[in-house]
């Protein structure tokens, strides 16, 4: 009896570990704010690292609520919605916080500031400015997925696979939204003449995310071409031309994808007849060097956006940054059949490995050049250009 005793509780124990593990708070966001750079855990916590120093700071920081979003407003100021639907502002002199919650102001999925200070939300129906209580939902003819076509509505939220926002700096508020298989959508609402834009563009219905340099806004993404299978990845600049005060048009052009690409099958394994991942991303601009710096399956590329980067030669490896990559799919390999117009069926063996997306989900520099990562398997880390240094490990899942 007492052996039977022992056997459950040592069971239990076990449970409890294994609950444990499976519930350490892992990073999910961070923004980076003069030098400090801001980490959102998924438990609705937040941590202050010093990225001078690389060290925690604000250990004494408390907050009464649960953070569900973080940003920052028009003066650089670090802001949170909770969960209950307030605004909260950090005074980091005091660390303390302010509520400064708008009128209109509810739960969301994302705000913004603009320029004058004006604040915008990404609610269920699409963009909200606090100030009026106005709702912008954009229309079926927005869209570029194969979601929406089909009838899928506009906040599908559950669907979705990932929603990803900015506020450029002509107050253009961007969020994209993936539905898997289905396809991405990319919005763009303008928020001084408040209305949508709709950018234009053959990829655009595969964009995952996208970021500003000094002098454009960039895209990234990836897809599936069917004749032959290939899984490519690619990024654009898109131009904004301003025909007035309040009426924009945006333009993608393709810079660099992996499609059909000499150069970038060169790097590809021997071993393997069909590269396992050619998909790009997450992806940055580095305000110290001017350079854009992508992410791929094998390491971190840097190119000169005012030189030609269509060919990967033209892109710089950088040797430092070493991040192991991992496949996560349980079964990595598949035989499938590819056939094209001008080559017979062939089998080949396709290792559907995890995109970089999944083991890197964000990236952002400095004004200092120091580039802020989230991995999924070792936390919150930073890159000085030299080595890598985990902020934080237990963040990582």
């Amino acid at each position: 009896m007492k052996q039977l005793t022992a056997f459950i509780f040592l069971c239990f124990a076990f449970t409890a570990c294994i609950g444990q593990q499976v519930s350490t708070p892992y990073a999910e966001n961070f923004v980076n704010i003069d030098k400090k750079i801001f980490e959102l855990l998924s438990n609705g916590e937040l941590k202050v690292f010093d990225a001078t120093r690389n060290i925690q700071v604000y250990k004494g920081l408390k907050t009464d609520f649960r953070i569900s979003f973080l940003g920052k407003d028009n003066q650089g100021k670090l802001v949170v919605s909770t969960e209950i639907g307030t605004l909260m502002r950090l005074n980091e002199k005091t660390l303390s916080w302010e509520n400064i919650t708008p009128t209109h102001f509810k739960k969301c999925f994302g705000f913004e500031f603009d320029s004058s200070g004006g604040c915008f939300e990404l609610v269920v129906d699409g963009i909200c400015d606090t100030k009026t209580g106005n709702v912008f939902t954009p229309g079926k003819e927005l869209s570029f997925s194969e979601h929406r076509f089909r009838g899928g509505p506009f906040n599908d939220w559950d669907r979705q696979e990932g929603i990803k926002y900015f506020i450029d700096k002509n107050d253009n508020f961007w969020f994209t939204a993936s539905y898997g298989e289905w396809g991405s959508d990319i919005f763009v609402f303008n928020t001084i003449a408040h209305r949508f834009v709709k950018p234009q563009g053959d990829l655009m219905k595969l964009v995952r995310d996208v970021f500003e340099s000094d002098k454009n806004v960039y895209c990234y993404g990836s897809g599936v071409r069917n004749k032959p299978f290939v899984e490519f990845g690619f990024y654009s600049r898109i131009d904004t031309v301003h025909n007035d005060t309040s009426t924009y048009k945006l333009t993608s052009h393709t810079i660099y994808s992996t499609l059909d690409n000499k150069g970038h099958d060169q790097l590809m394994s021997p071993k393997k007849s069909v590269h396992p991942d050619d998909y790009i991303g997450p992806a940055a601009f580095n305000p110290f060097d001017k350079n854009i710096y992508f992410y791929c399956a094998y390491g971190l590329y840097k190119g000169d956006p005012s030189k030609q980067l269509t060919d990967i030669s033209h892109w710089t490896k950088v040797k430092n940054f070493k991040l192991q990559f991992h496949n996560t799919q349980p079964s990595t390999q598949k035989k499938i059949k590819l056939t094209g117009d001008s080559i017979p069926i062939i089998d080949v063996l396709v290792d559907y490995s995890s995109d970089p997306l999944s083991e890197m989900s964000k990236m952002e520099f400095t004004k200092e050049g120091k580039l802020v990562f989230i991995s999924r398997h070792v936390g919150l880390g930073i890159f000085d250009g030299q080595k890598i240094t985990i902020l934080d490990s237990g963040g990582s899942r």
